[in-house]
């Protein structure tokens, strides 16, 4: 492997380290547990879809009443909201993206091209989250606001007379298992991005 200038290091190691921290491979809950983490510091961003899908989710589903489910889910959604999601997202594809174009028809062209898909594949996380999950979020974030307003005729309209609810946990279990697919999407850019590295 030819050495390669700084700022291409660089980019390499920042392109996977903020991949496997959207993903989950590498967090801070790997050192700290993730509720003392937002009890030393509430507005920390735990990092990582895959807890969210793996710790979070499951816990949620053992809350007794949906009311409780439904607060720790907007808690912990908030706190790791598409902005946290989104920056990740965007400066590991970003910097695969220059790791690809910096390498592209030199003699690392197919390192380059593993480049690219890794950016490719960090940068899906976005339009993921936007359109397979938007709308899921939207729900679950409505039930948030009609339990807190406790407003069951509310609730009954928005449905509809004729179509069977989903219950609150039905909705965050499809909430975690969605979110799985963020979580390989961000895996997956990070092992090309190390491969491509390694390589």
């Amino acid at each position: 492997m030819a050495d390669l200038p700084g700022p291409l290091r660089t980019a390499q190691a920042i392109g996977i380290i903020s991949a496997s921290f959207l993903s989950g491979t590498f967090s801070i809950e790997k050192c700290i547990p993730p509720f003392q983490v937002h009890l030393l510091n509430p507005s920390t961003p735990t990092g990582g879809l895959f807890t969210l899908s793996n710790t979070l989710t499951p816990t949620l589903l053992l809350a007794s009443p949906a009311s409780l489910a439904l607060a720790q889910w907007r808690l912990a959604s908030s706190r790791t909201q598409s902005t946290s999601i989104t920056v990740l997202s965007l400066l590991s594809s970003s910097s695969f993206a220059y790791l690809s174009y910096s390498m592209f028809k030199t003699l690392n062209q197919p390192r380059s091209e593993i480049f690219a898909l890794a950016a490719l594949f960090t940068v899906g996380v976005v339009p993921y989250s936007f359109f397979l999950m938007g709308g899921l979020e939207k729900t679950l974030f409505e039930e948030v606001r009609v339990k807190r307003k406790g407003k069951e005729k509310e609730k009954e309209e928005a449905a509809g007379n004729n179509l069977e609810r989903e219950s609150v946990k039905q909705l965050v279990d499809r909430w975690g298992m969605i979110n799985l697919g963020r979580t390989g999407l961000g895996t997956v850019g990070a092992a090309l991005g190390a491969w491509a590295t390694l390589w």
